[in-house]
């Protein structure tokens, strides 16, 4: 597998470098850190010196030119489309979290949750993708849907190959965890959203997190 080049960013050092050491951790030779930023200025400046397939960066870096989290996240998608971009943050606002994937991210990562899933999020993230990793942001009691509809409604290796793409995996691991071909796990991936009326991986992540599957 390609390695895959990531910048990242932070207006507190101390967790720019706890980002580093995760991801030198947990990468397992497949994903480098290629260039680092404390603010929005810095993190432009990086993007345009270094090449990189992937942008982890905090949502609210108030120091620099561009305090806006949102007008950061467009202008780095207008300038560079083939970089996936992956925002950290605490902002727990519905509204919010979608204006975030409107203005062009490919997955929110909620700071709070389990910091492998976030080298997860980045190996199995592309610049097509729109994932949310939160549990805090669903609202249990809004799901209409629980696992014994979840086991009714699918096949029982349809439902495996949800929740290992729900727990960050990508196609290509999930085909080689289970002995099965990339086509075949994308068409079960599709089939079993096709049953639940899922339409986005968001959607996906949101309805297999509400039930405590991953």
């Amino acid at each position: 597998m390609k390695r895959r080049r990531v910048v990242i960013a932070d207006d507190h050092p101390l967790v720019l470098l706890g980002l580093k050491e995760l991801i030198n951790k947990y990468g397992d030779n497949r994903v480098e850190v290629v260039g680092e930023a404390c603010n929005p200025d810095e993190l432009w400046n990086c993007l345009r010196e270094t090449d990189c397939d992937v942008v982890v960066t905090d949502f609210n870096m108030p120091s620099g030119k561009m305090t806006d989290g949102l007008e950061l996240i467009s202008r780095i998608r207008r300038n560079f489309p083939v970089v996936t971009i992956l925002v950290v943050t605490m902002v727990y606002n519905e509204s919010m979290i979608k204006a975030i994937f409107k203005s062009g991210a490919n997955g929110v990562f909620d700071k709070g949750e389990e910091l492998p899933v976030l080298v997860g999020a980045i190996r199995s993230l592309d610049n097509k993708s729109m994932s949310l990793y939160s549990s805090k942001w669903i609202d249990r009691s809004e799901s209409h849907m629980t696992q014994a509809d979840l086991e009714k409604k699918l096949s029982k290796r349809e439902l495996e190959v949800i929740r290992l793409y729900a727990s960050g995996l990508s196609g290509r691991e999930i085909a080689k965890k289970l002995n099965k071909s990339e086509k075949t796990i994308s068409r079960q991936k599709r089939c079993a959203m096709e049953k639940l009326g899922i339409e986005s991986d968001v959607y996906l992540y949101q309805t297999i997190s509400a039930l405590g599957l991953i």
